[in-house]
């Protein structure tokens, strides 16, 4: 997801390319106007937003001029491989090219350095404009009342949550209807197997009837430890997996209302065993 700080704090990708002015206007800026549908509006970082006017959902009203304001430049972070940057800027540069007064600086951390850049730019009052959340971190840091509402301005521009995924942006809404983040990109879960050793097997390969039942079966047949080949393998991180098994197994981390959390409930401990 991408999120966007309340004052000096910001929101994310996806959502960059619709809605980075209004993350600037958010941020700290006291004009903004909105561009053509379907993208935001931006303003100028001269004054700290007043205390209090991201939390009321006050905005400047929309124009279809898009932005006019002076230059200004939007700090945009993410984690992910270097190779990323490509891919990033050429969204930025596109969103430049439909703002010429938007300069928008990309980003790009891994996974550790990212999050404990991030905490320091919060606690330091000097966190990026934009920058991409993790969805089960969400929670925390919403908590923290570091990120900027969105829904006073997605409903203002009419911005259109059906074309994003469902789940993506029900992960960043609140109980109280607050949109505090929107998705840039999902995580996907895959199967990876090599042919060449289930055709040797005579084995078919897997299709969607497959259950963990089978896929422990044909694992088994396709491991030889004396030649140092195993059937499967999983990657054992918390969301990639576990997180996963927990689904299956009917269980959640978090109630519905993300005030308690669930991992002691049967159905989501007996996922680790």
């Amino acid at each position: 997801m991408l999120a966007t700080t309340q004052g000096p704090r910001r929101l994310g990708a996806a959502f960059l390319a619709a809605v980075m002015a209004v993350m600037v206007a958010a941020c700290g800026g006291s004009t903004a106007t909105s561009s053509a549908p379907a993208a935001a509006s931006a303003a100028a970082p001269s004054q700290p937003a007043p205390a209090g006017s991201a939390a009321t959902g006050e905005s400047p009203a929309a124009s279809p001029a898009g932005y006019t304001g002076p230059p200004v430049t939007i700090r945009y972070s993410i984690w992910g491989d270097p190779q990323e940057i490509a891919s990033q800027t050429a969204i930025a540069e596109a969103f430049h090219a439909a703002n010429p007064n938007i300069t928008v600086d990309v980003d790009v951390s891994d996974w550790d350095a990212y999050w404990d850049k991030l905490q320091t730019g919060l606690a330091a009052n000097a966190a990026p404009d934009v920058f991409a959340m993790d969805g089960p971190l969400f929670p925390d840091y919403q908590s923290r009342d570091v990120l900027l509402d969105l829904k006073p301005m997605i409903d203002r521009d009419g911005y259109d949550l059906t074309q994003l995924a469902d789940q993506g942006v029900a992960d960043f809404t609140t109980a109280d209807g607050g949109q505090f983040g929107l998705p840039r990109d999902l995580n996907t879960i895959v199967l990876y197997y090599n042919k060449a050793m289930f055709d040797a097997a005579g084995i078919p390969y897997p299709d969607d009837t497959w259950d963990w039942t089978k896929f422990h079966e044909v694992a088994t047949k396709l491991t030889d430890s004396g030649k140092g080949i195993w059937g499967g393998g999983l990657q054992t991180s918390w969301q990639e997996n576990y997180y996963n098994f927990i689904l299956q197994n009917g269980g959640t981390l978090l109630n519905e209302d993300m005030t308690k959390c669930t991992v002691d409930s049967p159905e989501a401990s007996e996922a680790f065993v």
